[in-house]
């Protein structure tokens, strides 16, 4: 999966694939679509039926640093490369959001607001949430200067304690996308050690059979 560059057409066909992969439907799916003007990098929205398809089947018609829904069967989608990809639920209310984190997310403390969006929103208890970070850039070859060199997870997590998540509903994948061939990797291919700078995806469903 590529970035979009403007070839839409490819991009669509190949986000359209992996959602089909997993036995996902692109009409039911919705993407994070960001955008790197401007200097908010906190930017959330709620989705529901009305917003099936967008920036899946058809362009998108929002720009977003995170989405969150309480809509069953809809699919929240972020494409990825080094930055992280943070899911949180909360079971008790069913409420479901993907938000982006990378390093200017974070900086503005995405991980403290995006659950804070959840609380005012939706009235979340913080300690009803669960949380999952997708694959990211590690620290050795990614480190955040603003954290004092901490990794990108470890960041994270801590954002998320301070807003009230337990450690134990807080789990982060292991895998290194710098250095591990199954991920792409955007800042590796600034650097000339990857051939191709594409994305992975994450991608975040309630179903109506749990």
């Amino acid at each position: 999966m590529k970035s979009t560059d403007g070839q839409w057409q490819t991009v669509l066909k190949s986000r359209t694939t992996f959602l089909q992969k997993y036995g996902l439907q692109p009409i039911n799916s919705v993407l994070v679509h960001l955008n790197y003007s401007g200097g908010d990098f906190t930017r959330y929205i709620t989705v529901d039926q009305s917003s099936r398809g967008d920036g899946i089947v058809r362009k998108s018609s929002m720009i977003a640093d995170g989405i969150a829904t309480q809509q069953k069967d809809l699919v929240l989608f972020l494409p990825l490369a080094d930055c992280a990809g943070l899911i949180l639920y909360d079971s008790t209310n069913n409420t479901l959001m993907l938000s982006h984190l990378g390093r200017h997310n974070i900086e503005q403390y995405s991980g403290i607001k995006s659950v804070e969006y959840l609380i005012e929103q939706f009235n979340c208890d913080p300690k009803n949430i669960t949380a999952w970070l997708s694959p990211a850039a590690g620290q050795k070859n990614y480190p955040l200067h603003h954290f004092n060199n901490r990794g990108i997870h470890e960041t994270i997590i801590t954002q998320l304690q301070k807003v009230g998540i337990q450690n134990s509903n807080i789990t982060a994948s292991q895998e290194d996308t710098t250095t591990s061939e199954k991920y792409f990797s955007h800042s590796e291919f600034l650097k000339g050690n990857r051939q191709t700078d594409g994305r992975f995806a994450v991608a975040a469903c309630m179903s109506t059979d749990q």
